[in-house]
């Protein structure tokens, strides 16, 4: 039987950057990211001027609490991303082609550590069983953040036998706080945060008690789209 293992919603669509999204509209052509492309650089260059909020925040009161179910969007393509979470500290992806990623974590004195990745294909079969060495913390620190603050990771990710998979690295930058509307609905006091991983940017808003409600970078947009407390 496949094993479902789920996490905290934030910690994973945000810390680990390289998992939403093909930047392809499900016919293999590119999607027109003229537009995303517009609001990411407009973000570049606002990105010191965001205000509103408290200047310091508790990373972990903007995680998805257990029992959440989250369903994500991507603009232009028929992509959707359920992510689900429950209480073993784990979080699974499903993607609208009935394909999953799961992502491992545990619990630990600073924080949720990032341990693995399993994949499935659309019929069920484990297609990766990565171990992340080191363990590393993921967005849900101890630690308070205040505006500024960058923080990050590095691991290996580890096949079965022993061989490399390849190698990850993640920045965080903690930008500010503000509002943001997606299809789910209004949520105020957002954290914006800034990740550059080796291949890419992007930006997330993460909301108190919900986790990641909206995402743009290279893949495209993805909003939340409905939720489940």
């Amino acid at each position: 039987m496949k094993k479902l293992i789920t996490i905290m919603s934030l910690c994973l669509c945000v810390s680990i950057g390289i998992m939403i999204g093909c930047g392809t509209d499900g016919t293999g052509n590119a999607n027109d990211l003229s537009a995303v492309w517009s609001e990411i650089n407009a973000l570049w260059d606002e990105i010191n001027m965001l205000k509103g909020g408290e200047d310091s925040v508790e990373m972990q009161e903007y995680a998805a609490p257990v029992g959440m179910d989250k369903t994500f969007e991507q603009t232009g393509s028929p992509t959707t991303l359920t992510s689900v979470v429950t209480g073993d500290g784990t979080e699974t992806w499903t993607y609208s082609d009935g394909s999953e990623k799961v992502y491992l974590t545990a619990d630990s004195p600073e924080g949720t550590m990032l341990i693995g990745r399993e994949e499935y294909n659309t019929s069920g079969v484990m297609t990766q069983d990565l171990t992340y060495v080191p363990a590393v913390l993921g967005m849900n620190t101890v630690e308070p953040k205040t505006k500024g603050t960058q923080w990050g990771n590095a691991y290996v990710a580890i096949k079965p036998d022993g061989s490399q998979y390849g190698a990850e690295t993640n920045l965080y930058s903690f930008i500010g706080i503000e509002s943001v509307t997606v299809p789910a609905g209004t949520f105020a006091d957002c954290i914006v945060v800034h990740v550059t991983t080796q291949n890419y940017k992007y930006m997330a808003w993460l909301a108190p008690g919900v986790g990641m409600v909206k995402r743009i970078g290279v893949e495209g947009l993805f909003e939340l789209q409905n939720y489940t407390p």
